[in-house]
């Protein structure tokens, strides 16, 4: 029985023991999972609009110009003011009816707002509570000692006529912060998309560094069956020395080259991750095992005109001029006199009860009037009519030299995709005409019909051919991206 018991327990550790390592190995095999990121170009834009901190920062900068539009709007805002006091006045007197002590006690309520016409209407409630004693004259009092209370409602309102009329000024300030906002989210757009442009570029730049690597390992295995088919001809007495040594050094010169190639990609993957703010302990798998051509359709100037319609700088630029048109509009009206038509009621009665003297108010005290003030030199608002001109020549230019930028760019970049196509296409040829050649003369020197210096020369040509090849795709995928960009389509 013990030794079945003992068993058991052996068993049930064993069993035990198990499950923890089937347990740690899933765990483990998860967290190398978690390590690796496979990414399309679909997903590298993702992840740029999701991490990326340029573009955080960019939105950020577009958020606080939007709190312009609230702050303009500001000068519409109902303001409530409420005033309390109470004073006590035992100063001498220049008579004794005046009473040796005054008690006052004030508490207001009033209301005041700017509607976007720019008329300003206020409502105040004022109330006087005053005590006078003290106050005899030959024995008699001639103030009654009993507190007097002076409610007065007023109404004010005050409209002008001249500079600021029907609200221009306030109604242009709030436009002038919604055109700010505007050109700000436009300029986004742009800062979104040349982020969105760069990450793309360094994601093609590590998929044609991978492809010329793997070009690379397949010239080192040429090259070590180069060095095998030598050592097979060595053994056969068909080779020198020098064949084998020119064999040896060009499988080192091949190896070399690649793990020069991989330091490349490493950096590639870098600059990649960097763009999309990853760790550094995350390995980045590209989809993408080749490139294609891609199908460009319209002709320049159609392509010139949409571009037209979906630039954000230059549909910044739009906006801007058109915030500096307001702008001016505001400062040549900032030159006029201020002239304000006015008008306040007042209503009050006085009583010894409150609640009489409130419900008693119906003594009108009624004031209309106009106020007039101009400064004499006026410098401050005709300089400020000049620049706000200057300004808006100063858009007008920047909007110009913006559109024909667009223009120039899609109708080079349009050109360059189609060139950067050709060259591919002929540099495609190049190599297999290469490989073939090369594969050829390794016949014949199996053969014992060629040499090895020709055998590291074709090689070299594949090689060069390799790196042209590369080189062609990188610039085809480079001016596709850069006509996207110039297009403003790069992101949808």
């Amino acid at each position: 029985m013990f030794v079945k018991r003992g068993g058991c327990v052996v068993s049930c550790r064993r069993f035990i023991f198990a499950i923890l390592i089937a347990v740690f190995w899933s765990v483990s095999v998860d967290a190398a999972e978690t390590d690796v990121l496979s990414l399309s170009p679909q997903a590298v834009v993702d992840l740029a609009l999701e991490r990326s901190f340029g573009i955080k920062q960019a939105e950020l900068t577009k958020d606080v110009v939007a709190q312009g539009v609230g702050l303009a709007k500001g000068v519409f805002d109902t303001h409530l003011g409420l005033e309390g006091s109470h004073e006590i006045d035992k100063s001498k007197r220049e008579s004794p009816i005046f009473g040796t002590r005054i008690d006052t006690t004030i508490w207001n309520l009033g209301l005041s707002k700017e509607l976007p016409s720019g008329t300003e209407l206020g409502l105040d409630f004022s109330n006087v509570r005053k005590k006078t004693t003290g106050s005899v004259v030959g024995g008699i009092q001639i103030i009654p000692p009993q507190p007097l209370y002076e409610p007065v409602l007023g109404f004010s309102l005050s409209q002008p006529l001249m500079r600021n009329v029907f609200g221009k000024l306030d109604r242009g300030a709030v436009k002038e912060a919604r055109l700010a906002y505007a050109s700000a989210d436009y300029a986004t757009q742009r800062s979104i998309d040349l982020v969105v442009h760069q990450a793309l570029a360094d994601y093609w730049s590590l998929v044609f560094a991978r492809m010329h690597s793997r070009a690379m390992e397949r010239s080192v295995r040429a090259a070590r069956d180069f060095l095998n088919a030598t050592l097979e001809k060595r053994k056969l007495g068909t080779a020198e020395d020098t064949d084998e040594l020119a064999a040896q050094a060009n499988l080192m010169v091949r190896k070399n080259e690649l793990a020069a190639l991989r330091e490349v990609e490493r950096e590639a993957a870098m600059r990649l991750r960097l763009d999309l703010e990853l760790d550094p302990e995350i390995s980045v798998v590209t989809t993408e095992k080749g490139p294609a051509f891609v199908t460009e359709s319209g002709s320049v100037a159609e392509k010139i005109e949409a571009a037209l319609e979906r630039r954000g700088d230059y549909l910044s630029a739009k906006k801007e001029l058109e915030r500096r048109k307001v702008r001016l509009s505001m400062a040549k009206n900032a030159r006029w006199p201020r002239m304000d038509l006015y008008s306040t009621l007042e209503l009050n009665e006085i009583d010894t009860s409150y609640g009489n003297a409130v419900s008693g108010m119906d003594s009108p005290d009624w004031r209309v009037g106009l106020n007039f003030s101009v400064p004499l030199e006026n410098r401050r608002a005709r300089a400020g009519a000049r620049r706000a001109e200057a300004e808006k020549a100063i858009a007008v230019y920047a909007l110009k030299d913006v559109e024909n930028q667009v223009a120039n760019e899609v109708s080079v970049k349009d050109q360059e995709v189609l060139a950067r196509k050709r060259i591919v296409e002929d540099a495609e040829k190049a190599l297999a005409l290469h490989n073939k050649k090369l594969g050829l003369e390794m016949t014949k020197y199996r053969q014992g019909r060629s040499s090895s210096e020709m055998i590291v020369l074709y090689q070299d040509d594949v090689v060069t051919a390799q790196r042209a090849r590369t080189a062609a795709w990188w610039s085809y995928r480079k001016a596709v991206l850069d006509l996207e960009l110039a297009q403003a389509t790069i992101v949808d």
